[in-house]
């Protein structure tokens, strides 16, 4: 999984995985992204911090490549008292819906939300 915040501080989650040839974009561990996108180590697409597509080398003659076509596979992503929950799962409920009465307990320890 790949968790990024664009240029406007919006989090964006995705499966680790180039659209191309399924390398991981993200080496494991924490860390930041370079500020020119995602870059798969295989053929250097890159891809901007939202996902898209933004360079795909050597893919220009290609027939029927459509660049604008091509994303990062995103995933359901919630935030919830600053922790963020990923679900590969698109037909998932609402987290809301399945933590019970846990937003009525957290805010003596973490504020309201």
């Amino acid at each position: 999984v790949a968790v990024v915040r664009d240029q406007a501080g919006r989090l964006h989650a995705f499966a680790n995985a180039c659209a191309h040839r399924g390398a991981k974009i993200l080496p494991d561990g924490a860390g930041k992204t370079p500020r020119s996108g995602l870059i798969c180590p295989y053929h250097a697409w890159t891809y901007d911090h939202t996902g898209k597509l933004i360079i795909a080398p050597g893919m220009k003659n290609s027939v029927n490549f459509e660049e604008s076509e091509v994303r990062l596979a995103p995933l359901c992503m919630e935030v919830f008292h600053g922790f963020i929950f990923v679900n590969h799962c698109e037909s998932a409920k609402p987290l809301a819906e399945c933590l019970g009465d846990l937003p009525e307990k957290l805010p003596e320890w973490f504020g309201v939300d």
